[in-house]
C-alpha cells in the first residue's frame, strides 16, 4: 500500500492537528450534552446483570487505578475503566444515538475521553475536544462502509466506533498522526459486533470492546507496535474488506470532517425511553393515542404498526421474553403504553414483559412495510399506526421523535432524564453535585475534578 495513506492519513492529520481554537462554541456545548446524558446513563446502567459479570472478569485483570469506574467510589486500569463505564452507559439502551454512523456513538467515545481525560490529567476543554473530533471519526468514517455494512449485519456502533474511541485517545495521549495511523491499524484488527446479538448482553459488549480496544491501540501504538499505516485505503484495506454496497470513497469523507461538525449538523438523537430507539416513534405515537382516547386492552382487535425499508431492523424480537429481548422488540413496547400508559426504567423488568395481560397484547400488534425507494434506518423516516377496537379505529403518523434532532429535549428534560438516571446509583445532593461539576466541564483545569466527592 502507498506509504501516502491516502484517507488514512487524512483522518489522521485532522485528528492529531485539528487545534481547539477551530472548533466552534456550538460543538463544545453539544459535547458537554453528550457527557452528562452519557455519564448519567452510566450511572442508571451501574448494577445491572450484564455489568456484574464483565466487572467480575475485569478487575482481576485491572492493573494499576488510573481512571474511576463511575458510580462505583473506585478506579482500575484506563483501559479497563473505559471498557466498563462503556457497558454501563449501554446495557439499558438508553444512550444517545447517531444518524451518520447508524450507531450509538457517546457510549464509547464519552468513556474513553473521561477515563484517558483522568489519565493524563487532561483539561476539561480538551475532553470535550477529543470526544468531538473521535465523533468526527467514526461518524464521517461509517458512509465510507455503506448502509449495507449494517444492513448485511453489522454493529456499526462497534466497527465504525473502535476509531473514533481510537481517535479520542490518541488526541489525549498526544500521538503523532503516524502513531495514530498505527494505531488505526491496530484498532481494525480488532473492529467487531455483529446484530445478530442484540437482546442479549453481548450487545453491549461490542460498545466496550470498542472502548478499550481503542484505549489500547493507541497505548500499543505510543510504545511503537506497528501496523500498516493505511489500513483504511487499498486493496484488502479495512474499509475494502467491510464495506457494502453504496459506500462512499474514504478520501470524499475524510475531506468531510468539521463540514459540517456531527454534534451540530445533524446532531445526536437523545433517549427520552430506555430501548431501541426504532421503537421511539410507535411509543410516542401510542402514547398520544391513548391520551386522546378510552383504549381498553379487552376492546383492541388489532394493532398494526407501519414502518419504511430499513426501520425496523434492529427490532428482532416480536414475541420478547425478557427484558433485553424486549428492549428490541416493538410489539412489547406499544403493549406496555396501553397497559400502563407509560415508559420507563420498570417496564422493561422480566416479571412486566412476561405478564400474562402483555403476552396475550403481543399477539394482536403487527408490523407491515411501508412501501418507499428510500433508504433509512431506525432515526429517519415515519411510522404509521392503527388500532382497530369492536367498535371504530384510529390511525395516526409520527414524523418526529422526542429527543431527536428536530425535536430535541430542553435543558430542563435533560436535567430531569440525568438526575433519574443517577439518582438509580447516589443520592440527590451528590447527583446534582455531580451534574453542577458536568455541566461546567469545559472550563475544569483537569478531567479529575469531575470525580471529586460531593
Amino acid at each position: 500500500m502507498s506509504a501516502s495513506g491516502g484517507g488514512t492519513a487524512q483522518f489522521a492529520q485532522f485528528a492529531i492537528d485539528t487545534p481547539e481554537s477551530i472548533i466552534p462554541d456550538a460543538v463544545f456545548d453539544a459535547a458537554t450534552n453528550a457527557l452528562l446524558d452519557t455519564v448519567g446513563v452510566g450511572y442508571a446502567g451501574r448494577n445491572d446483570h450484564t455489568v456484574e459479570i464483565l466487572e467480575t472478569l475485569s478487575l482481576a485483570t485491572g492493573g494499576q487505578p488510573q481512571a474511576q469506574v463511575w458510580g462505583k467510589n473506585r478506579a482500575t486500569s484506563t483501559a479497563e475503566a473505559a471498557f466498563l463505564n462503556a457497558t454501563q452507559a449501554h446495557a439499558l439502551d438508553y444512550d444517545d444515538s447517531s444518524l451518520t454512523l447508524r450507531g450509538h456513538p457517546s457510549a464509547t467515545l464519552v468513556s474513553v475521553a473521561l477515563a484517558v481525560g483522568e489519565e493524563t490529567n487532561a483539561s476539561g476543554r480538551d475532553v470535550l475536544a477529543a470526544y468531538s473530533i473521535g465523533l468526527e471519526v467514526a461518524s464521517k468514517l461509517s458512509p465510507a462502509l455503506g448502509p449495507d455494512h449494517y444492513f448485511r449485519g453489522w454493529h456499526t456502533s462497534a466497527t465504525a466506533g473502535i476509531f473514533g474511541a481510537t481517535a479520542t485517545a490518541a488526541r489525549l495521549y498526544r500521538l503523532s498522526t503516524e502513531q495514530l495511523r498505527n494505531a488505526w491499524g491496530i484498532a481494525a484488527s480488532q473492529a467487531s459486533g455483529l446484530k445478530t446479538n442484540f437482546g442479549t448482553m453481548t450487545k453491549a459488549l461490542h460498545i466496550a470492546n470498542a472502548a478499550r480496544g481503542g484505549i489500547v491501540a493507541a497505548q500499543l501504538a505510543r510504545s511503537g507496535f506497528t501496523s500498516d499505516q493505511s489500513i483504511l485505503d487499498g486493496p484488502g484495506g479495512f474499509i475494502d474488506t467491510y464495506r457494502g454496497n453504496d459506500s462512499q470513497p474514504v478520501e470524499q469523507q475524510a475531506g468531510r470532517v468539521g463540514a459540517p461538525w456531527e454534534l451540530v449538523n445533524p446532531g445526536l438523537y437523545v433517549k427520552q425511553w430506555p430501548c431501541c430507539y426504532a421503537s421511539h416513534r410507535p411509543i410516542a405515537g401510542m402514547l398520544e393515542l391513548v391520551s386522546n382516547h378510552s383504549l381498553s386492552p379487552d376492546d383492541i382487535v388489532r394493532i398494526d404498526v407501519g414502518f419504511l425499508p430499513g426501520t425496523e431492523q434492529p427490532l428482532i424480537f416480536r414475541e420478547p421474553i425478557n427484558e433485553l429481548q424486549a428492549k428490541f422488540s416493538v410489539e412489547y413496547p406499544v403493549a406496555a403504553v396501553i397497559l400502563d400508559r407509560k415508559i420507563d426504567f420498570d417496564s422493561f423488568a422480566d416479571e412486566r414483559v412476561c405478564r400474562p395481560a402483555a403476552q396475550d397484547l403481543m399477539k394482536k400488534i403487527h408490523r407491515f412495510l411501508m412501501p418507499d425507494d428510500g433508504v433509512y434506518n431506525g432515526l429517519t423516516g415515519h411510522t404509521d399506526l392503527k388500532i382497530t377496537t369492536i367498535n371504530s379505529a384510529f390511525t395516526h403518523r409520527v414524523s418526529e421523535t422526542p429527543g431527536s434532532p428536530t425535536r430535541p429535549l430542553t435543558a430542563s428534560q435533560r436535567k430531569t432524564k440525568f438526575m433519574s438516571c443517577t439518582m438509580r446509583a447516589i443520592p440527590r445532593q451528590s447527583a446534582e453535585s455531580l451534574y453542577s461539576r458536568l455541566i461546567q466541564c469545559r472550563a475544569l483545569n483537569s478531567a479529575r475534578e469531575i470525580w471529586i466527592a460531593s
